[in-house]
């Protein structure tokens, strides 16, 4: 278990913050394991490929686009005000 980090090491080495770490989206691309009910960590393997893979500092969500609508199309589809 001596290659296992915890959420303040990863988010200290890919430089944010550690909320970011904890989210399902990262836990997954991380390969993130549980340790106990809230124990989580990562093998230091698998974030040295995440890097290798340059997905740090890329949001893991999908763009927006915009369809030709102006701004107020945008928000009225999607329920924001």
């Amino acid at each position: 278990m001596s290659n296992a980090l915890k959420v303040k090491d990863v988010a200290r080495i890919l430089n944010c913050s550690e909320s970011l770490v904890r989210t399902p989206a990262m836990l997954a691309a991380l390969g993130a394991f549980r340790i106990g009910k809230r124990g989580i960590r990562f093998h230091h393997d698998l974030l040295k490929a995440y890097i290798a893979r340059g997905q740090v500092g890329h949001a893991e969500k999908t763009p927006v686009t915009d369809e030709g609508g102006s701004r107020s199309d945008l928000t009225d589809r999607h329920g924001i005000w």
